[in-house]
């Protein structure tokens, strides 16, 4: 398939297919054209999302950016679904390890709500506010930062294999992929909350094998998030020591919102959580008109 005539043609144009034709056919389609390669560059892509908008997004994302659609994506479609739903609670949405920003362009292509998201990969950051500038979006903030357990500078390990996968924490990158080390900017969440007076928020952190740092470093202003959806796979046991008293945690598996106070086995692509200030009656009040079963 990759020596196909017309390969490349017929990859950008999947990638701009309307969301409906991605939802039926996006698996099938990307079985036939497979993952597009580095050297296409840039491809535009509408993420799935309606509104007919486009995003200019590096060849090398993941393969459902292209053709998938939020409701689709791998590991991360009943996160952005909860997240839909617990966004209109809230007052702002910040998108720790934003990457390509699928979190924020899927939220703010539903309702207008403040929005900053936190990038250290330069190469990704400049990506996206290339995107938010063509997209016009109003009230979104973006930081080229590391949100870590510290202020001041570190090193940044850059996965140059899979960009999506660069991390504060040198053990995260595979032994056969290319890490470069960069200096970045850090930060707390409990700075940059003071700083940008962030309150009643919607925090999504996805900052590869960095979730107990995110958390020692937001403990001491965690009454500003409302709801904290976090990647914590290979320090679950450190995240959940963190936590501060009267905060919940969920595993969210699938439509199943599990509580939980301990690791866990973790489901294949599944593997996200919920932090919030409600018990388990309480949340499954909020969640259940979308179809989530929330599981003492």
């Amino acid at each position: 398939m990759r020596r196909m005539p017309g390969r490349e043609t017929a990859i950008r144009q999947a990638a701009l297919l309307p969301p409906r034709i991605k939802a039926r056919f996006g698996r099938l389609i990307a079985r036939l054209l497979e993952h597009p390669t580095a050297g296409m560059g840039f491809i535009d892509t509408n993420f799935g999302i309606a509104g007919g908008q486009r995003f200019r997004i590096s060849a090398d994302a993941r393969i459902e950016t292209f053709y998938g659609t939020p409701e689709t994506s791998i590991g991360e479609a009943h996160s952005l679904r909860l997240a839909r739903i617990l966004a209109q609670r809230c007052d702002v949405f910040v998108d720790v390890g934003a990457n390509h920003g699928l979190y924020l362009f899927y939220l703010r292509s539903l309702l207008p709500i403040r929005a900053h998201f936190i990038e250290p990969n330069p190469a990704l950051f400049a990506e996206l506010q290339a995107n938010v500038r063509c997209a016009r979006l109003s009230d979104v903030y973006g930081h080229q930062l590391a949100m870590t357990d510290r202020e001041g500078r570190a090193t940044f390990n850059l996965d140059a294999t899979d960009p999506s996968m660069s991390s504060i924490e040198a053990f995260y990158g595979k032994s056969d992929h290319e890490l470069r080390e960069i200096e970045v900017e850090c930060t707390t969440f409990e700075a940059f909350a003071v700083q940008q007076q962030i309150r009643n928020a919607l925090v999504k952190a996805d900052i590869e094998g960095a979730a107990h740092l995110f958390m020692a470093g937001a403990t001491g202003e965690f009454k500003r998030i409302a709801y904290l959806i976090i990647e914590p796979i290979g320090q679950t046991s450190e995240m959940l020591a963190r936590v501060p008293n009267g905060v919940y945690c969920y595993y969210i598996n699938g439509p199943r919102l599990e509580h939980k106070t301990a690791d866990i086995q973790y489901n294949e692509n599944e593997y996200n959580w919920l932090l919030c200030w409600q018990g388990p009656k309480e949340l499954q009040q909020l969640v259940v008109h979308a179809g989530f079963e929330v599981v003492d």
